[in-house]
């Protein structure tokens, strides 16, 4: 299943740096290092939805 990384907050990135220095926002931070993106697109296949779907209840429901 492809993904891709969550965001960048915006207080690291460069064109924002002026605006807020040296602060930090650890819930933005914690967001962005364990978040991602899954499969969204209108030509998926309720297929292709379904094994997402499926995958991702296997990888939680292993964890509990």
């Amino acid at each position: 299943i492809e993904t891709r990384s969550f965001f960048i907050p915006m207080h690291l990135q460069p064109a924002f740096k002026e605006w807020v220095g040296d602060e930090q926002y650890p819930v933005a931070e914690d967001g962005a290092q364990r978040g991602f993106y899954l499969p969204s697109s209108s030509d998926l296949t309720s297929e292709e939805i379904e094994y997402v779907c499926d995958s991702i209840y296997k990888i939680v429901k292993g964890s509990l």
